[in-house]
């Protein structure tokens, strides 16, 4: 049972049957229980009992407003590890540029539905806030980076752009939407991987969307992107600080690569079209000096 061995890795056997390896990852680890019906999801070492609550509570208000995502089984945790055990879906999805558009179409749609919903009070992690835990939306996304962001020449030209979004209403966000937490079926798509779930700009999920999308295909050596990412609502301050918070997350180094002019030529591009040129323009150098995807 890679990533989950010992006492914990066989108490989890014992109560859920063989387990076939799905995935495994730094922060989570999946496999297929109760002989293909269930999906066990693992979250260690960052916060797992708060990832998992965020995911068991997101995935659940989502289906409660017609969002297909998988239903909660249970829930637990062992020694350091926390557990969900989810309902199983597709895990396989078609690839190719019809699939890239879709992706798109599938980003839209979600989001209508989570935004058409009454907002919640504040930002920050998660979908329910507990009493006394508001944040402004440029915090809620401040508080994403590590402290060495702070010392940087451009801190405060990103903190300052990000302030001006906090005369908006903050809506309910999937936190991580890229292609393949779309899976579908053939009847039915469905919406999975809900533990960065959180509350704050409108702009988040869909410069998220559109930032996942250049990168995968600027690093599979496809610099061309469907037209349909135009439609994504993307903006020049949110694609900044998800630029500096994917560096932010790489080697200790790479983010020595984001320069002052460069970071501002993005936060005011000001249009969608410019807006990705210019995401694609540091992504391709990123990946140029070596930074990981």
């Amino acid at each position: 049972m890679a990533g989950v061995t010992g006492a914990v890795g066989e108490a989890l056997r014992r109560r859920f049957g063989p387990l076939v390896p799905i995935h495994d990852k730094p922060l989570s680890a999946m496999w297929g229980a109760c002989g293909g019906e269930a999906v066990l999801k693992v979250y260690r070492r960052i916060a797992p009992t708060e990832r998992r609550d965020r995911e068991a509570q997101a995935s659940a208000l989502a289906r409660g407003w017609g969002v297909s995502a998988p239903a909660v089984r249970e829930s637990g945790s062992q020694e350091d590890y926390s557990w969900l055990l989810l309902d199983a879906v597709a895990t396989t999805a078609p690839q190719g540029t019809d699939t890239l558009r879709a992706f798109v179409q599938r980003t839209l749609a979600l989001t209508a539905v989570l935004q058409q919903q009454p907002g919640p009070a504040c930002a920050g992690p998660g979908w329910l806030s507990p009493e006394g835990s508001g944040q402004s939306n440029s915090d809620a996304l401040l508080d994403q980076l590590s402290a060495r962001c702070a010392g940087q020449a451009w801190w405060d030209r990103l903190s300052g752009s990000l302030a001006t979004l906090n005369d908006e209403p903050p809506v309910y966000l999937h936190g991580d939407i890229k292609p393949e937490h779309f899976l579908d079926d053939g009847h039915t798509v469905h919406v999975v991987d809900w533990e960065a779930a959180a509350r704050g700009p409108a702009a988040c999920d869909g410069v998220d969307a559109a930032f996942h999308l250049l990168r995968d295909l600027i690093y599979a050596d496809r610099p061309a992107w469907p037209l349909d990412s135009g439609r994504l609502p993307v903006t020049g301050p949110v694609a900044a600080w998800r630029f500096v918070r994917w560096l932010d997350r790489r080697r200790p180094d790479d983010l020595a690569l984001v320069a002052t002019t460069d970071l501002t030529g993005l936060i005011g591009a000001g249009d969608t079209p410019n807006v990705l040129r210019r995401l694609a323009q540091l992504i391709t150098v990123a990946r140029a000096a070596g930074v990981p995807r």
